[in-house]
């Protein structure tokens, strides 16, 4: 954003307006302040298309969010704590999904999301990185990571009974 991380100013948006349903938003590469959810970006508020450059990152930061048509991860970062409610139309994903895990409280236990209805659980980048050592991230399907999986900080993953498999280069 032009003026702070937040999604929901205007200011931080060209035209002046805070996305909302029907709109296609682009989260450039390395803006100035790199967008941080603080409400949900779901029903009315939705947008119809994401994409995330090269170099952007969006922090969900625990709150929801609806892409109705296409989010495309261009090889950016989506930052999760992993609670989120994600609904994603279509994905195309070259970039990152990182899974924080709760910043504050207890352990929370999560399953890892699969934003492709109906489809395998398929991510490009993966990265496992609780930095509290408390979370821990479960497999609720078998899971593919085209290129790299990083488990980071003390992170937890907990592949129960599931199959990983990792294209690149598997970091713990």
């Amino acid at each position: 954003g032009t003026v702070n991380d937040h999604w929901n100013n205007a200011l931080n948006w060209s035209p002046l307006v805070i996305p909302m349903m029907g709109d296609s938003v682009i989260i450039p590469s390395a803006p100035v302040n790199q967008p941080m959810l603080y409400s949900n970006v779901t029903g009315a508020d939705s947008v119809d298309n994401l994409t995330i450059q090269s170099g952007a990152r969006l922090t969900l930061a625990g709150y929801g969010l609806t892409v109705t048509s296409t989010l495309t991860n261009s090889g950016g970062t989506v930052r999760l704590d992993g609670n989120e409610a994600i609904s994603i139309g279509t994905l195309t994903d070259t970039g990152t999904f990182e899974y924080m895990g709760e910043t504050a409280g207890g352990a929370v236990d999560y399953l890892l999301q699969n934003f492709r209805s109906g489809q395998p659980l398929v991510y490009y980048n993966l990265v496992i990185n609780n930095a509290r050592n408390l979370d821990t991230v479960h497999l609720g399907e078998n899971l593919t990571v085209t290129n790299n999986l990083s488990i980071t900080n003390g992170g937890t993953f907990d592949l129960l009974t599931r199959t990983l498999t990792v294209g690149g280069t598997l970091t713990v």
